[in-house]
């Protein structure tokens, strides 16, 4: 992003703080715009159907990667990603014990994921997402609203978790009646 502001606006070195920040701002939305439409289209080539709306079909890529990514880094059952996403059991699952669509999704998802990240990218990212939540798990109600809060409104973190102190506060102390 940086190699691009300074390609296209060699002054961005001696801007303002303030501007250089607006800049880099709206570039990376629109960088993620052109994520979002080059996965739209990459979605519609590989699971369109003409004289169908390309909606469908990116909605099903972004179900079957879901589905691989509780397969691969969360460690879910076929069954418990099914119910996840409100894919019906098999008939037949009591005795077979398989839920093929399920199966898949998650294949097809992570075929998607493989092709975009390498087949060893994806596998570094499933490790990162698996120490991510593994922070994520060890950190208190407290500093998780702090983190969600500072991402959300783009703020410190410092000044986060200080208003998440303020509303912990408040909730402990408007006792209900009964």
């Amino acid at each position: 992003m940086f190699l691009l502001l300074r390609y296209h606006r060699p002054e961005f070195d001696s801007l303002r703080r303030e501007e250089k920040l607006d800049l880099i701002e709206r570039t990376c939305v629109y960088i993620n715009e052109c994520i979002d439409a080059t996965r739209k289209l990459t979605a519609f080539l590989e699971y369109g159907t003409p004289g169908k709306r390309q909606r469908g079909a990116a909605l099903t890529a972004d179900r079957d990667v879901r589905a691989a990514v509780r397969r691969d880094v969360d460690g879910w059952t076929y069954r418990r990603i099914g119910e996840e996403l409100d894919v019906p059991v098999p008939q037949d699952f009591k005795y077979k014990g398989d839920h093929p669509t399920v199966r898949q999704m998650v294949s097809r998802g992570r075929n998607i994921l493989e092709r975009a990240l390498g087949k060893e990218g994806w596998q570094r990212h499933i490790d990162t997402m698996r120490a991510e939540a593994k922070r994520w798990n060890e950190l208190s109600n407290l500093e998780q609203c702090a983190e969600d809060t500072a991402r959300v409104l783009r703020m410190p973190y410092e000044e986060a978790k200080r208003i998440c102190e303020e509303e912990d506060k408040l909730r402990k102390n408007t006792k209900p009646e009964i």
